[in-house]
């Protein structure tokens, strides 16, 4: 840059351009490029060569950009059946800037789930059955969408004895029990007959 005396005489001297808002702001001798949003107070400051230390102020209003990414999150992401949930989404800018622009839901079932079963209204979620669910939230008019795959698992195994038989009355112990152990979305953690643990096969089996 160059100062100018009183007098007409000129000196050319170094500007540094500082932001309150984005103290590490890229400044070139030409321009200033600043990232963060909001309403910078730029401060301009030169030194003469007698000394004389210059500063001057401006006010620079910076928006965001466009939307570059999406965050979905879920208020509750073990959700029970007949239960309401909230979708959440933070929408920002390449520079990491939040914005408020419009973003929608939608959902698919995977392993056998139905999809349609979930309601989407806004952004809450109703789950009307059990399933394995991809939550999918999308910037409108773009391709910009983040996914949170949830399980909605609200029915215990069903246990199936086959050894012995229903309806058996007797005194004696029996020699062992056998039957299922089944769940139609989870595995089996853990299972027990008579407080002794057993172990279930891959098929639900077990004796």
């Amino acid at each position: 840059a160059e100062l100018v005396s009183e007098s007409g005489v000129r000196e050319a001297v170094l500007v540094t351009i500082a932001s309150d808002l984005e103290p590490g702001m890229s400044t070139t001798a030409s321009d200033v490029t600043p990232t963060v949003m909001g309403s910078h107070t730029l401060t301009a400051s030169a030194t003469a060569e007698d000394g004389t230390s210059l500063t001057g102020d401006a006010s620079l209003d910076v928006g965001a950009g466009e939307a570059a990414s999406i965050e979905l999150s879920l208020n509750d992401d073990t959700p029970e059946i007949d239960q309401d949930v909230r979708a959440e989404a933070v929408i920002t800018d390449s520079y990491g800037n939040e914005i408020d622009v419009p973003w929608s839901l939608s959902v698919a079932g995977t392993g056998g789930a139905d999809g349609s079963s979930v309601t989407v209204t806004d952004h809450m979620l109703h789950f009307a059955e059990e399933g394995f669910f991809d939550i999918t939230a999308t910037v409108d008019g773009t391709s910009i969408s983040d996914m949170v795959s949830v399980l909605v698992d609200s029915y215990g195994p069903t246990i199936d004895i086959t050894n012995p038989e229903r309806g058996t009355f007797t005194t004696e112990l029996a020699d062992s029990v056998t039957g299922t152990i089944t769940d139609a979305w989870s595995a089996i953690a853990s299972a027990s007959v008579n407080g002794t643990d057993i172990a279930v096969g891959e098929d639900g089996s077990f004796s």
